[in-house]
């Protein structure tokens, strides 16, 4: 159910719900349906705290699904 959701969610916002759902499983390598600090830094070497911190937007110290698909749609993070 979480796949399909990320995947229509992916959808919406123009991206392929195949590719994204891919994407965020790819970086989520625990699993846990979040994206912690060490998978982001493995993920987006090339960003920084400032992307962390603007990608996390309720602070929690994870990324949920939500929250990558709103930091890629809003070019925080790039569109792999």
């Amino acid at each position: 159910m979480r796949k399909l959701f990320i995947a229509l969610t992916a959808g919406a916002i123009g991206m392929t719900g195949a590719a994204y759902a891919a994407s965020f499983a790819d970086i989520d390598s625990n699993g846990d349906g979040a994206i912690t600090t060490e998978e982001f830094a493995a993920a987006y070497p090339d960003s920084g705290q400032d992307a962390w911190t603007a990608a996390d937007a309720n602070g929690d110290g994870a990324l949920s699904a939500d929250e990558h698909v709103a930091a890629v749609a809003s070019g925080v993070l790039p569109d792999e």
